[in-house]
């Protein structure tokens, strides 16, 4: 019976302590390095492993925010310029992203990034400020348990065309 008393109340002072979904939201750093790698991952691709990286980047991404990003994407013809041109993609962030807390495990972050579009012949380079709406995944997909629920960029520096 003493036993039973005994687990009885640790039962009851672990449950006390127990924390909601939520209540426990990554720490500040953790958040802003899984922005960044979004972000930066986001902006990584070439025009011959297009469908294998776009494939990589779909994780960070909710359904319909993925649905959302590719119907863009599309629309966009930056595909076409991307593979017509035979770009190698990549991105790197130009400060630390800014973070806002909206709700229970959802965020609004902002980060500029410089994205280079890349072949034999020439580099071009273009800033851009993204933001992103993210939020705890609920059923526990996305990359660490983080989803992306909006994506949206804007040029704050027009390309500009290097030669190489």
């Amino acid at each position: 019976m003493r036993h039973l008393l005994v687990t009885l109340l640790l039962l009851l002072a672990f449950g006390l302590h127990a924390k909601a979904p939520h209540d426990t939201d990554p720490s500040q750093a953790d958040l802003s390095i899984w922005v960044n790698e979004a972000i930066v991952h986001t902006y990584t691709f070439d025009y011959k492993n297009y469908l294998a990286d776009q494939k990589n980047i779909a994780h960070y991404f909710s359904a319909k925010a993925w649905l959302n990003y590719s119907a863009a994407l599309t629309s966009s013809k930056l595909l076409d310029t991307i593979k017509k041109n035979l770009y190698y993609v990549s991105a790197v962030a130009q400060s630390t992203p800014q973070i806002k807390k909206r709700g229970p495990g959802v965020w609004l972050a902002t980060m500029p990034v410089m994205v280079v579009y890349r072949n034999a012949q020439k580099e071009v380079k273009q800033t851009l400020l993204v933001t992103i709406n993210f939020s705890v995944s609920e059923t526990k997909t996305g990359v660490r348990g983080l989803q992306i629920e909006s994506f949206e960029s804007k040029v704050i520096q027009p390309a500009c065309e290097c030669n190489r």
